[in-house]
């Protein structure tokens, strides 16, 4: 038995609705997560963050996927390695990318910023 459920049907809001409809378009966060999450205001306060930070700023999003695959890596978490959002599938941030791309990838984003 799960611990933890998802949002019900009966309780989402248009914002939470909204939200997990939003974590399926772009793939990350991870829909269920999403569904778990906006089971709180501080849960939804968080998928909002995860958005703002990952799809808005001046970091290419290229970047932060690097940045999201090295730390995987570096933390061996299995889980993380293989939440892609649809803009990193479209693109070649995924895991064929070496330690060196990610390094000079940053380097050249650090000198441009």
């Amino acid at each position: 038995m799960p611990r933890l459920r998802y949002i019900e049907e009966s309780e989402q809001t248009p914002r939470t609705r909204e939200l997990i409809e939003s974590a399926r378009r772009t793939g990350a966060p991870d829909p269920r997560v999403v569904s778990l999450m906006t089971r709180s205001q501080l849960g939804i306060a968080w998928v909002e963050y995860w958005n703002k930070l990952l799809y808005q700023g001046v970091l290419p999003h290229k970047l932060k996927e690097m940045c999201r695959i090295k730390i995987s890596v570096a933390h061996q978490c299995g889980y993380c390695s293989t939440v892609r959002s649809t803009v990193a599938k479209g693109g070649r941030a995924d895991r064929g990318h070496d330690q060196r791309s990610v390094r000079l990838c940053g380097q050249q984003a650090l000198r441009r910023a």
